[in-house]
């Protein structure tokens, strides 16, 4: 096997794997992995064998952001998606890959007439590229396959669905929960199994996203003190099948690259960011009119829209009320009582992690206090980190970027509600940034076993280097295989260019961490 980071130029590129598996595990953490590892022969036979390390997240740390930055190598202020939503003319609308400023992988790849199956990679709809993908579980598209006639092809494809049936995890039992996820699991497995034999391909992308949607509800079953489930583990044991069926169909040369987007954690006290603000007079909550109930709007137009979301007939917005199991109301609710255009700074209250707009105030100030905020009955800080979005994504960063950024402290949610109080105790099982990287297969004889703490925008740039194609230098992330003495130069000049401001500025993930 020749080197395997010859060159940065495509056409002297060796390549060094023949084909490559990106199987995502969506919100897994090493943690979670030792509490389930029985039930996961084969992914711990690799942690064994292969090249382990951590994954940072990006700020946030939540799934369209995360993906996004793993496929195209580039922090969020370049491929400009920094929620599960994005501001319009018409409000808040779920994220695609129209929102995505970057290139993709399956898209960098066509180029050198490298094919894609790409199996519930988030925002990947709608296609830019000749890939096949089954939908992801943010697409709002009707048809879940492409191309369309491939599910006249076999039982399996036609079988595919990417989610669940509406209120299946939120509002079920544990058991009930993991029972859902279980189906759906198999009905992808047995779905990508034929893409895999039937059709070309160079590179796969293969998501599994029921680990994140049981986590949220049964995370503190698996990381507590008394034995997992029996309902839960069987959960983890068909997303080990599912691997080991994958790893099944790969051959000598081919390199697997176990990844996920981010990790999970517990938490048990809940901070009320919009509620903090309006006490600060920096926010207000929007007045209901007369007769209307707190916090939401009049007026027949009003209801009709309420009624279509409750009955799941708004298209924009199904895929996110889907994903977060009808907690979110993008078409006014009591949650959405914030008043965005009349405050000065607010949270808005269709986004899922913690960050600000501040129309009114100075982002830099405004972070400085939130550093400084305590729990009152602990003591504790409520933010491990908060940080203007110019610091976190770079002066130059993509337009719909937050003006404030924050990282809430362990075991600590946030609220962008109206809570009457600042912080109360909660029951919550929501993200961290670290999550899992393994390599096994292909991969040069010097990379050692321990791969230490790396960012998400290094997978794509590894995926590249190992099929032998060019690192574009778009790309923030870093090849986990060593660079050689020429492209360590030039990252090492453009670096310093940059510390000077005289180049483009990195946005890497680890940046706060």
């Amino acid at each position: 096997m020749n080197d395997l980071h010859a060159t940065r130029t495509p056409a002297a590129a060796a390549v060094r794997a023949q084909r490559v598996v990106l199987f995502g595990l969506d919100a897994v953490s090493w943690d979670v992995v030792d509490r389930v590892e029985t039930a996961m022969p084969t992914l711990a036979r690799l942690r064994r064998e292969g090249a382990v390390g951590t994954l940072l997240s990006t700020l946030p740390p939540i799934t369209p952001v995360a993906w996004t930055s793993m496929v195209t190598g580039v922090g969020p202020g370049r491929h400009g998606v920094y929620e599960f939503v994005h501001r319009t003319e018409r409000g808040w609308r779920p994220v695609t890959r129209r929102e995505v400023r970057s290139a993709a992988l399956d898209e960098i790849l066509e180029r050198h007439g490298m094919p894609s199956i790409l199996v519930n990679l988030p925002v990947s709809h709608p296609g830019r590229s000749r890939a096949v993908r089954l939908q992801d579980f943010l697409s709002p598209d009707p048809e879940v396959v492409y191309p369309a006639e491939l599910r006249q092809r076999a039982p399996e494809i036609a079988a595919y669905r990417p989610f669940y049936a509406p209120g299946a995890i939120a509002d079920r039992s544990v058991e009930e929960a993991a029972a859902e996820v279980l189906d759906l699991e198999r009905r992808r497995l047995a779905a990508a199994l034929y893409l895999l034999r039937h059709e070309p391909w160079r590179f796969v992308f293969y998501g599994v996203t029921g680990t994140d949607h049981l986590q949220h509800r049964a995370l503190d079953l698996i990381l507590g003190p008394g034995p997992v489930p029996e309902a839960v583990l069987a959960v983890y044991r068909e997303v080990d099948r599912a691997l080991a069926a994958v790893l099944d169909e790969m051959r000598p040369g081919d390199l697997l690259v176990v990844a996920s987007d981010h990790g999970s954690a517990v938490m048990r006290r809940e901070f009320f960011l919009n509620e903090w603000l309006v006490r600060q007079g920096l926010a207000r909550w929007r007045q209901a009119p007369a007769g209307a109930a707190p916090g939401r709007g009049g007026g027949m137009a009003a209801a009709v829209r309420r009624a279509a979301f409750a009955l799941g007939l708004d298209r924009r917005t199904a895929a996110i009320r889907r994903r977060l199991g009808l907690r979110l109301n993008l078409g006014g609710g009591p949650l959405a009582a914030v008043d965005e255009e009349g405050s000065a700074a607010y949270m808005p209250a269709s986004f899922a992690w913690p960050a600000l707009y501040a129309p009114g105030a100075d982002p830099r100030q405004l972070a400085d206090r939130l550093a400084e905020v305590r729990d009152p009955e602990t003591g504790e800080k409520v933010f491990a980190l908060a940080r203007t979005g110019e610091e976190v994504y770079g002066p130059d960063r993509a337009p719909g970027a937050p003006d404030v950024v924050l990282l809430p402290a362990p075991g600590m949610a946030v609220h962008p509600g109206r809570g009457g109080v600042l912080v109360r105790a909660a029951h919550k099982n929501h993200h961290k940034r670290e999550g899992i990287l393994l390599l096994y297969g292909a991969r040069p004889a010097g990379l050692g076993r321990d791969l230490g703490e790396r960012a998400v925008e290094d997978v794509a740039p590894t995926v590249l280097a190992a099929l032998g194609i060019g690192v574009p230098e778009e790309m923030e992330g870093s090849a986990l295989f060593p660079p050689p003495p020429d492209e360590a130069a030039r990252r090492a000049v453009r670096s310093a260019l940059a510390r000077l401001g005289l180049g483009a500025r990195p946005t890497r993930a680890r940046e706060g961490a």
